[in-house]
């Protein structure tokens, strides 16, 4: 599947054997497979593997086209085997870096020494915690799901994050700059090299969704 999508473009379940699902796929510094190891949904699911040294990503990833005032639903079913071998890494990430390059907006989930947080900020590294921290499930799967209503006025904004199907935050705080959103993308999407170790996840399931899609 290709092409900008204003709000569903999908689901990523990898059960032909590659990315075709998305729009791009991409690794440095590491690999991004379809394995049959362990699955979500199905039989197969990505295996996002790092070696920790230099600038790290593996991820996925759909183009879309959100403004001020889209209503999106995102998610996806992660198995993370170590925690703490990550000090803190983005597992699903929007952005606009193809418009505004190092000067975009970034926002989504970050997990960061063990727990998890729903972010808004830009590049420039002045990210804002609109939800967290909340614990994060270790060696199994959990499925992972946020709903926005984009908008750089708080009141105007929402943001709803759910772990297997419970809310376990909101937010009305601003959660964008108003600008358009041009990507999201799942897997590694960012980490911190220099306090993370070799490691890897598994991802399945990536959504992007007219509403919500729910755990299994």
């Amino acid at each position: 599947m290709s092409g900008s999508q204003a709000w569903g473009a999908g689901v990523g379940g990898f059960e032909s054997g590659g990315f075709g699902e998305f729009d791009f796929s991409e690794a440095s510094n590491g690999s991004l497979t379809v394995t049959s190891e362990r699955a979500y949904d199905g039989v197969r699911s990505a295996k996002a593997s790092n070696n920790a040294v230099g600038n790290q990503y593996q991820r996925a990833w759909y183009d879309v086209s959100w403004r001020e005032g889209s209503d999106v639903w995102y998610g996806m079913a992660l198995y993370i085997p170590r925690v703490s071998d990550w000090c803190w890494w983005n597992p699903v990430r929007w952005d606009n870096y193809k418009s505004f390059g190092s000067s975009g907006d970034v926002g989504g989930v970050r997990i960061d020494s063990g727990s998890l947080y729903l972010d808004q900020g830009t590049y420039a590294g002045q990210s804002r915690t609109l939800i967290g921290p909340v614990a994060v499930p270790e060696a199994r799967w959990f499925w992972l799901e946020v709903h926005q209503r984009l908008s750089g006025s708080t009141g105007s904004a929402l943001s709803e994050l759910f772990i297997d199907g419970v809310k376990v935050g909101s937010s009305t705080a601003a959660n964008s700059l108003g600008r358009q959103i041009d990507m999201i993308r799942y897997g590694n999407v960012a980490m911190e090299t220099n306090c993370s170790q070799p490691s890897s996840i598994y991802f399945d399931r990536a959504s992007l969704t007219n509403g919500p899609l729910g755990p299994l």
